[in-house]
């Protein structure tokens, strides 16, 4: 599974759909919160970081945060 972190929608449905394309299973967040949540659920094998998100929590905690539960996650 790949999740995709992006908060522009066009971006994430060009992303999600290049993806698919290419057999991946993949699931799309448009903010950190959502993404953490899923993530702690179920860890993905790859996770596609937009860096630059508004709110509270950008890409870049996000990753962190990532790393504290599920380290074998490539970023």
């Amino acid at each position: 599974m790949i999740f995709v972190l992006e908060d522009d929608l066009s971006i994430r449905e060009l992303e999600l759909y290049a993806l698919k394309a290419a057999g991946f299973e993949v699931t799309g967040f448009a903010d950190a919160e959502s993404f953490l949540a899923a993530a702690g659920e179920c860890a993905p094998a790859l996770a596609i970081v937009d860096l630059m998100l508004p709110g509270g929590i950008d890409g870049l905690a996000a990753m962190k945060k990532l790393r504290e539960f599920s380290p074998q996650t490539f970023v």
